[in-house]
């Protein structure tokens, strides 16, 4: 039997856990499926929408390419790339994104050009309504090494 939309957005027929990560692939979606459940082309779908998802993939599905798409889609998702897959490669790509990922860019990868790429990110950025400049103002340079 072919669902009707119209139950769903009524609210008269659930979607199942996986129909709700497709319809909104998100990584609190995913947070909702067992690892066991998961398959690559699930996981792949959603880190194309919501790189942070990494934290709630099974590691068993975890590779280097993966996680490359992560920190493409948000950069604060190095956070989350397994030790063994970090690399001065994915921290550029994390941080190109995002400045703020310097932060959980190991200290004796973070290079000259990452600092530029992180605080050239933070110049360009203007201030959202409720956020704080003294917070603002912190990043990226409070994860910058004295040694740079």
């Amino acid at each position: 039997m072919i669902d009707n939309k119209l139950e769903i957005e009524l609210g008269l027929k659930e979607l199942s856990p996986i129909e709700r990560v497709y319809n909104n692939p998100t990584k609190f979606n995913l947070k909702g499926i067992p690892k066991i459940n998961q398959t690559s082309e699930l996981v792949e779908f959603v880190i194309s929408h919501d790189g942070m998802a990494l934290k709630q993939i099974s590691k068993k599905l975890i590779t280097i390419e993966l996680c490359k798409k992560a920190v493409s889609q948000n950069g604060l998702a190095l956070e989350y790339v397994p030790e063994k897959y970090v690399s001065e490669e994915i921290c550029n790509i994390a941080v190109n994104r995002n400045g703020r990922a310097i932060e959980f860019v190991p200290q004796n990868m973070i290079t000259k050009d990452m600092v530029k790429n992180a605080v050239t990110f933070y110049l360009g950025r203007t201030l959202v309504e409720g956020e704080r400049l003294s917070e603002w103002n912190k990043y990226p340079i409070a994860y910058i090494p004295m040694a740079l």
